[in-house]
């Protein structure tokens, strides 16, 4: 696949990695619930959207929760465009839903943290 359209990729920079980066997130991002998806968002000056994911082991089975996450992955990969913003998304348990679901609630997510962020006092 070479030319015409860009790639787009999920690789290391788009990635919340360190302990020390989810703190930030859950210490000073905004909170909102989506379906089975809790997101913790929190603007940045990065210029590039990063993505973590908190699945504990009761969502299921490892085959399960990678699936999940592969999907979240994608949704994200596939929404996030050029806005600065780490997202950390912790998910509960359910059963897998479509590629489609999760863009759906992810869209839900980012509509919603705009909106409140719009609407706080800048700090």
């Amino acid at each position: 696949m070479t030319g015409g359209a860009a790639r787009h990729r999920f690789g290391k920079g788009s990635r919340i990695a360190s302990k020390h980066e989810f703190a930030r997130v859950f210490d000073h991002g905004k909170v909102v619930v989506r379906g089975p998806l809790k997101a913790i968002g929190l603007a940045t000056d990065l210029g590039r959207p990063r993505l973590g994911i908190v699945m504990p082991r009761r969502v299921g089975l490892a085959t399960r929760r990678n699936r999940i996450k592969r999907l979240i992955r994608e949704a994200f990969r596939l929404r996030a465009g050029n806005s600065a913003i780490d997202l950390v998304v912790v998910v509960r348990p359910h059963a897998p839903m479509k590629l489609a679901d999760y863009r759906h609630l992810l869209e839900g997510i980012y509509e919603r943290l705009e909106r409140e962020w719009r609407s706080s006092p800048a700090s």
